[in-house]
């Protein structure tokens, strides 16, 4: 049976250094988890996670590993990029997806406060018109798209459906607060479902240029 460090040579061999898998460091894994990425591709090759489902991998990163449900998610979409199961900012679906983050010096109920407000609509819904936060509530926006307020919970996340009128199938948009030390917070833009590559770099500008807007006029 090969050992711990016989197997991380081979997978290190056949990839890289992983330095970084898509966006995310070899350093800031390691300050998450305590390994670094070539540790974690090589844990679940050994494991036989070349195998299983996306959500096996999650589990099992739960289970004996005990991480954190964004860690599991992080490591486990990080290995499926490392053994090209799928592409940077593609879910296991196929489907692509975008997420734009920015930290705050604010605290998340006076972030959440602003964006709910009209003037933070305009900055990241921009509907035609001022849109009552709360499940089912509808709207269209100013740049041509329309959707539907799925869920809600005040000062974490809003949950809404987001659509072209060219697209066949709704995406999701996902609002979401992370509370910080020190009274800051973490504002994310999560949208998934999108179709091509060629959306997603659309998106991607787009909610990017939404949470840069935010933090200029918050901050």
């Amino acid at each position: 049976m090969k050992t711990y460090l016989e197997f991380s040579e081979i997978i290190e061999g056949k990839q890289n250094d992983f330095k970084k898998i898509g966006k995310v460091t070899t350093e800031s894994v390691f300050k998450g988890t305590k390994r670094h990425w070539k540790e974690w591709v090589a844990v679940l090759e050994k494991a036989g996670a070349r195998s299983w489902t996306h959500s096996e991998i999650a589990e099992y990163l739960k289970v004996k590993y005990k991480l954190t449900p964004w860690w599991q998610q992080g490591v486990a979409v990080g290995f499926e990029i490392a053994i090209g199961r799928r592409k940077e900012g593609q879910d296991a679906k196929g489907n692509y997806m975008v997420t734009a983050t920015k930290s705050l010096p604010h605290g998340a109920p006076k972030v959440w406060g602003f964006l709910i407000s009209e003037k933070g609509q305009r900055i990241w819904l921009n509907p035609l018109a001022k849109v009552e936060i709360r499940p089912k509530s509808q709207f269209e926006t100013s740049d041509g798209y329309f959707g539907e307020i799925r869920t809600m919970k005040k000062n974490r996340r809003v949950r809404l459906f987001w659509q072209d009128p060219q697209w066949q199938k709704k995406t999701v948009v996902e609002l979401l607060l992370v509370a910080r030390p020190a009274g800051k917070s973490i504002l994310v833009f999560n949208h998934t479902g999108i179709k091509d590559e060629k959306t997603q770099t659309l998106l991607r500008g787009r909610w990017r240029k939404v949470a840069d807007e935010v933090f200029r006029v918050l901050g």
